[in-house]
């Protein structure tokens, strides 16, 4: 029931590039917008098209234990890799509109020379959530999807290292301050 001429502006998209479409659906699985992620570096890596108000996040439908950790993650994509967690698909972090607030866990990038992510980071700590330190990981990559293109690793090493490094407070604080080159 989508009509083309709703959702795409033909004339803005004739020279964009391709694009991995995900579905970003609500826990009933019912669509509520899709976003297409470049396939090259470009100034608009990601588009988002909404067909009604919600909260951008991906993943609500393929959650299946709500009483665990839930991990939130900057990207769908990331997401993907990670046992029960969310991609966050905007590009900033509001609490408010992320649920599981009793049980989750946010997983950013480990770029600890972004000074964004850092405060990021610190941010979280400081408003009392749960966060996943890199401090002591040992694969290079930037997050989870580069993890395991360029290093030896398996998921189930990636997911075991992220469920033994969930910190909060004053150990998270500690471990960011050490991690992070800014």
């Amino acid at each position: 029931d989508i009509k083309k001429e709703k959702i795409f502006d033909d004339e803005k998209l004739k020279f964009d590039h391709p694009r991995l479409i995900i579905p970003l659906r609500k826990p009933d699985g019912t669509l509520f917008a899709f976003q297409g992620r470049a396939f090259h570096d470009t100034k608009l890596r990601y588009l988002t098209e909404k067909l009604e108000e919600y909260p951008k996040i991906y993943g609500l439908d393929k959650i299946k234990n709500k009483s665990d950790t839930v991990f939130f993650l900057e990207g769908p994509i990331d997401s993907m890799f990670i046992h029960n967690s969310l991609g966050l698909a905007g590009s900033d972090i509001d609490l408010s509109i992320c649920p599981f607030s009793n049980n989750r866990a946010f997983i950013l990038d480990n770029e600890p020379r972004n000074k964004e992510i850092v405060k990021k980071y610190k941010k979280l700590i400081r408003k009392g959530e749960k966060v996943i330190s890199w401090l002591n990981c040992p694969w290079q990559g930037k997050d989870v999807n580069e993890m395991l293109l360029h290093n030896d690793c398996t998921l189930e090493q990636i997911n075991s290292y992220i469920k033994n490094n969930i910190k909060f407070g004053l150990a998270a604080e500690l471990d960011i301050n050490q991690w992070a080159k800014v």
